[in-house]
């Protein structure tokens, strides 16, 4: 377990999270990253690892249902209506993906300007070398 400095939310959020091992791992691993935000950043990283670890979890979960079944549906309406349309399943995945992706760019977006470092991609040192 991290040493976060506002040990009450960190446990509250972790005693708020399902009994599943996973989700608890999760939630651990993210706090830790985040461990050493100053408090007011820290309680809202803390909320935001709650949820990401959740959702991580579920969005895992949810790949396997998806693969499991058709990511297209046919419906009919009536005699002339007819159509398809996305699995309920592949539609839930997606809309927790997003939610997911947006919880993580709030995350980053607490870290110091320091500690959130670009991606090397080579790009400036290819401009660089001619």
């Amino acid at each position: 377990m991290a040493i976060i400095k506002n040990m009450t939310v960190y446990k509250e959020i972790l005693l708020s999270l399902p009994d599943d091992k996973r989700m608890r791992d999760e939630f651990v691993a993210i706090a830790d990253f985040y461990k050493n935000l100053p408090q007011d950043r820290l309680w809202l990283a803390l909320r935001l690892a709650g949820q990401a670890a959740f959702l991580g979890v579920e969005i895992i979960d949810a790949r396997k249902d998806v693969k499991k079944n058709p990511r297209v549906n046919s419906y009919q309406n009536g005699a002339n209506q007819s159509g398809r349309k996305m699995s309920a399943e592949l539609d839930n995945y997606m809309r927790m993906s997003k939610e997911y992706r947006d919880l993580m760019a709030q995350l980053e977006k607490l870290l110091p300007e320091e500690e959130k470092g670009e991606a090397e991609d080579g790009f400036e040192k290819f401009v660089g070398s001619r």
